[in-house]
């Protein structure tokens, strides 16, 4: 039997395409410009709906609130709201990057090493995950797809996603090795903002018995993508608590709670809701099943 996660493409920052947030980044002893964060914020945006529209029209989902045949538009309020949370994405960025070394344990910055595609074979089982903070990989996990879910940008927690792209927050793509999606999962920072932890979701969506089913014929167990997010993130010792919980109040709705816009508590490999997989994690870890370079 193969045991493996081996990475095979890594993410690259947006932030880095923007020369302009780039010389903010290393001039680090000059004011940050907010004229050039919010020109930069406006231009993003803009490409960030654009794209929205043509990737839910080919998702194929049709929304009667849209007007469109099919698909989702960014507009009015949502889009004024996207802009604030792409400035503020901006300016945390610039801030945490003039630290150097020193802002990579800081909120949602603890991703970056784990952001990109990875092929995970267990035995017989082969599949793909990819982890993603770019806003249009977030906005879309939900929005355009099949099954229901509060988050859609049509729905009552639509900010979700967005605080998610301010948060710098991933989502978690679980696809198939032609690239087929099969659900999503969303994970968070939490704890110290200046020691910062992960936290996992409990759920993956859509939650449909379609779904459910195709996953378990893909992954094999239904809590086998927990297991291959816990051994990654466990590697290098996050995920290693009982509970912690998120010092931001996150404006949508996770499944960690039965109400919204709340503190997330999230549950680590030493709660009892995880004694499933967490022998199993340390088992993969000494068996070298990460491959990450």
């Amino acid at each position: 039997m193969s045991y493996s996660m081996v990475k095979v493409r890594s993410h690259t920052d947006s932030e880095l395409y923007y020369p302009e947030i780039q010389n903010i980044v290393k001039n680090k002893k000059a004011p940050i410009e907010m004229d050039i964060i919010e020109k930069v914020a406006k231009e993003w945006v803009d490409d960030i709906c654009e794209r929205f529209k043509q990737k839910t029209k080919e998702l194929g989902k049709v929304y009667r609130e849209s007007g469109l045949p099919k698909g989702a538009e960014i507009t009015g309020d949502k889009k004024e709201t996207l802009f604030h949370v792409i400035k503020h994405r901006l300016t945390t960025y610039c801030k945490i990057k003039r630290l150097g070394v020193k802002g990579n344990r800081e909120q949602g910055f603890i991703f970056e090493d784990y952001l990109g595609d990875y092929n995970i074979t267990l035995g017989q089982k082969k599949f793909v995950v990819r982890i993603s903070n770019e806003p249009l990989h977030v906005l879309t996990r939900t929005s355009g797809r099949e099954g229901f879910s509060c988050e859609e940008v049509y729905n009552g927690y639509w900010t979700g996603p967005f605080h998610d792209i301010a948060l710098r927050n991933p989502t978690v793509y679980l696809l198939d090795d032609d690239g087929n999606f099969y659900g999503r999962l969303n994970v968070r920072w939490t704890g110290n903002p200046k020691e910062s932890d992960i936290g996992i979701d409990p759920n993956i969506y859509p939650m449909t018995y379609k779904y459910q089913d195709a996953r378990n014929m893909l992954m094999g167990d239904r809590r086998m993508l927990h297991l291959v997010l816990f051994t990654l993130f466990a590697s290098n010792g996050y995920g290693w608590y009982n509970t912690e919980t998120t010092p931001y109040i996150y404006r949508g709705h996770s499944d960690t709670t039965p109400s919204g816009h709340v503190r997330l508590p999230f549950r680590g490999l030493f709660h009892s809701d995880n004694e499933d997989i967490q022998n199993y994690v340390g088992e993969l870890l000494q068996m070298e099943f990460l491959k990450l370079n």
